[in-house]
């Protein structure tokens, strides 16, 4: 009242000096004057001071609802961006193996919806392994949380309180401000299983602060928040100023979440400069004082001022509830001696309620269920009588549909006691179905909707544990289409979907509804057959399957033959365990692949021990293969015509232990399991090596034939390239042979033909190795840069004898006169052989009449002791 004593002596002499005016102009009498100071006087002064509250306090209210707006903001953008990281958690739960590219491709999905995300980043035992985006961020991959003062707690208390928790803000370490959601993720559902790791979801703490409208320079607020790592009231300050907190004047708010606890505190500018209004109100009481009709106007004016206010009281009520929709959360509180629950209209809206401030908190619970009411009326009471909060989900049934409900309760304390609770309730329906859809997209294949591998793992085990308890079998099929690979070449990968669906629902008719068919992988498909009696039952159903495949397919108005081979495996006869009794039924399968296919076969030990003797070669054949264990052994090419210059065969060599193994044994598994490339590699390297050192013995050094596997042209990962380029530099010193099988030629391998014209331009030969015992073409004679036909031993070696292999030996070597090819024999072991081939007009041979395969010291004296007999010039191919 003081500090107005200067207006109220400005305002009486205002006001004098205009009465005396009226009475000198006798508009007013003196008691008129009287009354005008009697009753204008108190009037002004009382409008003034209720004027200037009435400012303070619509400050004070629009501060707070700024700020409630603010939190609001905050919390739906923060919210918004951990659950981006409780997906790639839950996927990761039912994928703890999940590749790079996997992780890219679901982390890159999800930045497209949430602006603010710096990163997303999978830590496997809490080091940081996957990241996304890559680019900016690879100072973060390697980061050891336990190793990092800065993050540490809060990895360790997401993954103590099994579930998220936010940190930060903190300075990362490949640059800028961020807020850390940290998800715990554990490979078993709920949470029981083992602990796998951290999911990261690191947000621009300054891009959200600034979408808040903490930053943006629009509020006039001076706002500080405190809660690092989101512990609330435990937590430092880490925005704006920490004196905010202490000041008595400021709006204190707290932001609860599931990942924390934020406390916002804001100091609300003081109301404008009321020079203006006062002295407009000072006027007016002038004006009062003046004549009835300027009363009567500023009554008007009044009124027009109290309808503008509401206006925009009303206003800022519905952005509050605006902001609420947006982030679909809705408030609510309950006095501790009532049994009245007040709330915001948002708050109706998601719980089903008419639009009131309040209700009694029996209608409220009404939506949920017994167990429900229950679990919300212990947890309301217990922050009551304990001061806990609460944050849980409940369901509420709506018809044919399921609503969740996420409720989050925190006591307000006033002087030690808890008079009220106050909380938020949000609908988290949308989330549960994406989490859920997750799953699905986790456990079952797309494709065919049965389950995947990870899925059926999980059944197998159940039956295998359901059948220890009640003593039953269980047989494993493993089936696998047959050249599902053809399929897709002639009809496209969408005709291929296709009978794979098709495929699936045959499968499915064949076995009972107990049984249970997954889709292991693409053309591949496992079924579980429970409580069968005997081998027999599991054959019968091997058998239907087998049969429902092998009728045709009707795709896009086309009939497409295909088969199926199955294998079939018993437990426990043949497996107590998921894994062993899948492997057995596989090996089961994989002979049938290698007989005629289209059949089934049942685990037998003898296919276990000749599957462990193949394991095994493997093995060692690896071995040997990685330390360059093998040899390389020379058998010559001895020409035949009298020209050309002495040929040798490079012929591989594998010496295990003190005996050597048979080539027709691993020579196979090598062309199989790919070793073949490094083993015809090392061929060549060797070959090349020794037949150049020929030269410092005195020696001229003989043209060299390598073979190469076709295996080489269909290699993915560059290695034709590689071959290519070290083919080319060994022909730049030597007269090199590639001896290639028919088998090649037969395919479709245009890759084949281009890399073949090109080496012959540099001066590589080309020869067709057992010519005439392939699927024999003279289309490829002409297609390919061929020189040099190899007549097969199996023909050479049944001369003079057999009368169809002397015609047909006969017939190759009118064919390579006739195409200009060069023929060698192989397989020649007696004189009468050779002099036939002589005969003729074959150009070379090689045989053990004629030299067997040498190692390369012996072959060296073979060359030396011929050299010495019978010198020679020329060449041959």
């Amino acid at each position: 009242m003081t500090s107005y004593a200067p207006v109220y002596l400005a305002l009486v002499g205002v006001l004098a000096a205009f009465s005396f005016y009226l009475v000198r102009r006798r508009r007013l009498g003196g008691w008129s004057t009287l009354l005008v100071f009697a009753s204008v006087f108190p009037v002004a002064v009382a409008v003034e001071l209720s004027h200037v509250e009435r400012e303070r306090g619509e400050a004070k209210l629009q501060a707070s609802r700024e700020l409630n707006l603010i939190a609001n903001r905050l919390n739906g953008l923060v919210g918004s961006h951990i659950a981006a990281g409780e997906g790639l958690a839950a996927y990761i739960a039912t994928h703890p193996d999940l590749s790079r590219s996997e992780f890219e491709e679901f982390a890159r999905v999800v930045f497209l919806r949430h602006p603010h995300l710096i990163n997303l980043a999978a830590a496997p035992d809490m080091v940081i392994s996957m990241i996304y985006p890559l680019q900016g961020n690879e100072a973060a991959v390697g980061l050891d949380y336990r190793r990092t003062p800065s993050q540490r707690d809060a990895v360790l208390r997401a993954r103590e309180r099994r579930e998220a928790v936010l940190a930060g803000p903190v300075q990362l370490v490949q640059g800028g401000l961020g807020l850390l959601g940290r998800l715990p993720v554990f490979v078993r559902e709920g949470g029981a299983g083992e602990f796998w790791g951290i999911v990261s979801a690191t947000m621009d703490a300054r891009g959200i602060f600034e979408a808040a409208g903490l930053t943006s320079g629009k509020s006039k607020l001076e706002i500080a928040l405190r809660g690092l790592d989101g512990l609330g009231e435990r937590g430092e300050v880490f925005f704006g100023d920490a004196e905010l907190f202490s000041d008595a004047g400021t709006i204190h708010l707290p932001v609860l979440a599931d990942w924390g606890e934020w406390i916002m505190a804001a100091r609300y500018p003081a109301p404008p400069a009321l020079a203006r209004s006062v002295w407009f109100l000072r006027l007016l009481g002038l004006m009062v004082a003046a004549g009835w009709l300027i009363g009567l106007e500023q009554r008007q004016r009044a009124r027009n001022n109290k309808r503008y206010y509401e206006k925009r009281l009303r206003a800022s009520e519905q952005l509050m509830q605006e902001a609420g929709k947006l982030a679909g959360v809705a408030g609510w509180r309950i006095d501790k001696d009532s049994e009245l629950l007040h709330f915001s209209e948002q708050f109706g809206n998601i719980i089903g309620l008419p639009v009131r401030e309040c209700a009694h908190r029996g209608e409220v619970m009404a939506p949920l269920s017994a167990k429900g009411r229950k679990e919300l009326t212990r947890a309301v009471n217990d922050s009551f009588g304990n001061g806990t909060p609460f944050d849980f989900e409940l369901p509420v049934e709506r018809g044919d549909s399921t609503q969740w409900l996420r409720i989050m309760g925190r006591p307000v304390l006033q002087e030690g006691k808890v008079d009220e609770v106050v909380g938020a309730i949000q609908d988290v329906t949308e989330r549960r179905e994406f989490i859920q859809t997750i799953q699905h997209q986790a456990t079952c294949d797309s494709l065919t909707g049965l389950p995947n591998r990870h899925q059926f793992d999980s059944f197998l085990e159940h039956e295998l544990a359901t059948a220890v308890r009640r003593g039953q079998r269980v047989a494993v099929l493993y089936i696998d289409i047959d050249e599902f690979k053809s399929v897709n070449d002639n009809i496209g990968h969408r005709g291929g979907d296709l009978m794979l669906i098709e495929a699936a629902a045959r499968i499915q008719a064949c076995i009972r509804d107990c049984d249970i068919v997954a889709r292991l992988s693409g053309d591949e498909f496992a079924v579980i057959l429970s409580d069968i009696q005997s081998v027999n039952g599991a054959s019968v159903v091997a058998a239907k399957v087998v049969a429902a495949m092998s009728q045709p397919f009707e795709i896009d108005s086309r009939q497409i033959f295909s088969s199926a081979s199955v294998g079939v495996a018993l437990y426990p006869v043949d497996g107590e365990d998921a894994e062993t009794l899948l492997i057995n039924a596989d090996q089961a399968m994989y002979e049938v692949k290698k007989s005629l296919r289209n059949d089934f076969t049942v685990f037998t030990r003898e296919l276990h021990r000749r599957s462990e003797a193949r394991h095994r070669m493997f093995n060692e054949l690896s071995l040997a293969v990685s330390q360059r264990q093998l040899e390389v052994h020379y058998q010559p090419i001895v020409p035949l015509d009298g020209s050309g210059v002495m040929g040798c065969e490079a012929l591989v060599r594998w010496r295990n232990g003190d005996t050597y193994v048979a080539p027709d044994a691993f020579i196979p598994l090598a062309e199989e399991t790919g070793l073949i490339i490094e083993i015809d590699r090392f061929a060549l390297s060797e070959a090349t090596a020794f037949v150049q050192s020929l030269g410092a013995f005195g020696l001229e050094p003989p043209a060299l034939s390598v073979n190469v596997s076709p295996r080489i042209f269909f290699d993915r990962a560059g290695e034709m390239t590689r071959w290519t380029e070290h083919v080319r530099e060994c022909a730049q010193s030597i007269d090199l042979t590639l001896e290639l099988t028919e088998r090649l030629l037969t395919q479709d391998t245009p890759e084949a033909s281009v890399v073949l014209q090109k080496l012959r331009a540099q001066g590589v030969k080309i020869a067709i190795d057992d010519f005439g015992t392939g699927y024999s073409s003279l289309s490829y004679l002409a297609k390919f840069p061929i020189d040099t036909l190899k007549v097969d031993a199996f023909f050479v070696g049944k001369i003079p004898e057999d009368a169809s292999a002397v015609t047909l030996t006969e017939t190759i070597l009118s064919l390579g006169q006739k195409l200009s090819l060069r023929v060698v024999a192989e397989g020649v072991e007696s004189v009468e052989q050779l002099e036939f081939l002589k005969r003729h007009g074959c150009q070379a041979a090689q045989g053990y009449w004629l030299g067997r395969p040498m190692a390369p010291e012996a072959f060296r004296d073979w060359l030396a002791a011929r050299e010495e007999k019978a010198p020679r010039a020329g060449s041959v191919a």
